[in-house]
């Protein structure tokens, strides 16, 4: 299915695969829906949107390690609708490490406390309270746990009978305009909702993110 919010967009469309007529934020993170979160962003604004984000941000793991910024895009602004709705759902100019990817899901696994990750075993990282509200943190990461639980979550293979585990699948693809074919690199963020054990980051350069769910899935295993 393919949608643009009119014909200013020209040939640019924000695409998804399943067809649902509507949908809410759970069926949109079980189903990686673009679509919605172009939509929920383009109806918040590029200005509520970046003051969402910010916090997030704002705090980012110092570690001796050489590793670019994260950033919401090159500019730091969203100057445009097309820009504004490629962010929502990860893509645009929007890059993060999978380091930063950890610390910032670790917002949402510590109920708005963010988690700065250490090099050596046993030190403590920096901890940043309030970046989020702990009930839209909690919020979120309930309906990560459907993203595992329901058949239809792009992360179902990653189930454990008697765990929940929440989760988040993503695809970066690498290409330079749409309706072309390009890199894709395969994502998986993964976290105990029990017990808050662990939270994990994968990436698998040159697959999607199905591979990397199968691959990941004894790793998560070993953790229980």
């Amino acid at each position: 299915l393919k949608w643009q919010k009119d014909s200013s967009w020209g040939d640019y469309k924000v695409t998804r695969t399943v067809d649902a007529d509507s949908e809410n934020m759970t069926q949109a993170l079980v189903n990686s829906d673009n679509i919605w979160f172009a939509q929920v962003a383009l109806k918040m604004g590029a200005s509520a949107y970046l003051k969402g984000l910010a916090p997030l941000f704002k705090t980012q793991a110092d570690l001796p390690l050489t590793m670019k910024r994260a950033q919401i895009s090159n500019s730091g602004k969203l100057a445009s609708e097309t820009l504004l709705a490629d962010t929502a759902y990860g893509q645009g100019q929007l890059l993060l490490s999978p380091i930063e990817q950890a610390a910032m899901y670790s917002t949402i696994a510590n109920g708005g406390t963010m988690q700065q990750p250490t090099l050596i075993q046993g030190t403590k990282g920096k901890r940043t309270s309030n970046v989020l509200q702990a009930n839209a943190a909690n919020t979120v990461k309930t309906a990560l746990t459907h993203v595992v639980s329901d058949q239809a979550g792009t992360a179902h293979n990653l189930a454990i009978d008697g765990h929940t585990i929440a989760a988040k699948t993503g695809t970066a693809e690498l290409k330079q305009k749409q309706d072309t074919d390009g890199k894709e690199n395969g994502f998986l963020v993964a976290m105990d909702a029990d017990k808050n054990t662990y939270l994990t980051v994968a990436l698998i350069e040159g697959t999607g993110s199905d591979d990397v769910v199968t691959a990941m899935k004894p790793y998560v295993a070993s953790l229980y």
